[in-house]
């Protein structure tokens, strides 16, 4: 299987969900049209990537993907939080 790569950590590729967290994660503030590569309605690549997240092994990036990231339609935006 296919993994993928968030900073430390490696992701098997299981679906479309946790390729769009990958793709946040890497593309921090640029906006991804999640709903329409996905091909589905706004709903469920919210819930799709909600999902991912959870999945995901590290805790501290699974609530960031699930906290951080902003929809605008079925556009995500990965903004994650400002360290200080």
């Amino acid at each position: 299987m296919r993994t993928l790569t968030f900073g430390h950590v490696e992701v098997p590729l299981a679906d479309t969900g946790t390729l769009m967290c990958w793709l946040l994660y890497n593309r921090p503030h640029q906006p991804i049209d999640a709903a329409r590569m996905m091909g589905v309605e706004r709903s469920t690549a919210i819930k799709r990537v909600q999902v991912a997240a959870e999945r995901l092994p590290d805790i501290h990036l699974a609530v960031a993907l699930r906290e951080h990231v902003h929809w605008e339609g079925g556009i995500a935006t990965y903004k994650p939080a400002v360290r200080r």
